[in-house]
């Protein structure tokens, strides 16, 4: 990783300190190699994208490349972002459905991707714990994704400390994906759970209820709004105030469970 990669690495392990926010994801033709990088802005807690920027290399990793490198990095410093979320894994394939091949049909050009789950965004089908039917992000609107950890919210103690406003209802809609998610515990199982979507486009609350899963290799919880697509992955709730699992419930109400 160039010099450039690690000041973003590193900078985006401080967690999250406010917006802009900028979000920064790797795609390839398969798992190991990123040939794309995109970059998006999200200047305030309504979620809409200010900018997004895509740069492609034809042989390589673009993670090794310093001139790319170089070029995301001004992006940041010129949106004044004061957060980094940069995926460490490679989100899907490079090539945009629609445009390079046609909706509904796997990547001719990756087929590493053709019958694996691309777990941003819960973009691809899977059924819905519970019911019939599909899970499918609104293929129209383009979110990044918020990757986020609760432990970057919290004191030492677990308390909540006085945050902006901002922060605070991000943190909270986070909080509630997890309290359900521990309550009912689905395993890898897509669900609806009974959170609402935090986004107002165009001043006007977005009225889709929150899908989420556990991810089957890091318990991880992967969140999407099927109706606007704003989607996330929230690390560290674990133990946390919100984590409403069997290992921390009352004698009386682990029994009932």
């Amino acid at each position: 990783m160039t010099t450039a990669w690690r000041s973003l690495a590193d900078r985006a392990q401080g967690g999250f300190a406010g917006y802009p926010i900028a979000t920064i994801a790797f795609y390839g033709p398969d798992d190991e190699l990123a040939t794309k990088v995109a970059v998006a802005i999200v200047p305030s807690d309504d979620g809409e994208v200010r900018d997004v920027e895509r740069w492609l290399v034809d042989i390589g990793d673009v993670r090794d490349d310093d001139t790319i490198g170089a070029a995301v990095l001004e992006l940041v410093r010129a949106s004044d972002a004061r957060s980094i979320v940069m995926v460490d894994r490679i989100l899907g394939c490079p090539h945009e459905e629609g445009v390079d091949y046609p909706e509904g049909t796997p990547c001719p050009r990756c087929p590493f991707w053709a019958d694996r789950d691309r777990w941003a965004g819960l973009i691809a089908e899977h059924p819905v714990a519970g019911g019939g039917g599909t899970l499918r992000s609104a293929s129209s609107v383009t979110h990044p994704t918020l990757v986020a950890d609760l432990r970057h919210y919290l004191d030492d103690d677990g308390t909540l400390p006085h945050l902006p406003s901002s922060v605070l209802n991000l943190a909270l809609h986070q909080g509630a994906i997890v309290e359900w998610m521990t309550m009912v515990l689905p395993g890898d199982e897509i669900v609806v759970t009974n959170v609402y979507c935090r986004r107002r486009p165009k001043r006007r609350r977005c009225r889709g209820q929150i899908h989420a899963r556990f991810q089957d290799v890091d318990d991880a919880i992967e969140w999407a709004c099927p109706v606007c697509g704003d989607n996330g992955v929230i690390y560290g709730w674990e133990g946390s105030r919100w984590d409403r699992g069997p290992s921390l419930l009352p004698d009386d109400d682990r029994q009932l469970n």
